[in-house]
């Protein structure tokens, strides 16, 4: 097993900080930021850095998007999440159809 560089703590830390921003807050902006992917790559696999504390809404999400994913966890708190292009109808698009 390798030993963790400072830099590893780095390359896990998210664009900006949110001042006073509550856990909640964080994980449902790290939902959105992927709802968001899914939506946007139609036709595509999409990879997202996600944190542990938001493995729970991974079924919801494929299910909603007709996609089915892996999960590669990196340490106790982050795994790299990919979603396939979808196998199924997206409900998603459905509901909120994005704009030509």
């Amino acid at each position: 097993m390798s030993e963790r560089s400072p830099d590893d703590d780095v390359r896990y830390m998210p664009l900006i900080e949110f001042d006073g921003a509550s856990a909640d807050f964080i994980n449902g902006a790290q939902i959105g930021e992927l709802i968001e992917k899914l939506r946007s790559k139609r036709d595509e696999g999409v990879q997202s850095l996600f944190s542990k504390e938001n493995e729970t809404f991974l079924d919801r999400i494929a299910n909603a998007f007709g996609r089915e994913y892996t999960v590669r966890y990196l340490d106790e708190t982050y795994m790299i999440v990919s979603f396939g292009p979808p196998t199924l109808p997206n409900v998603m698009d459905a509901l909120h159809p994005l704009e030509s």
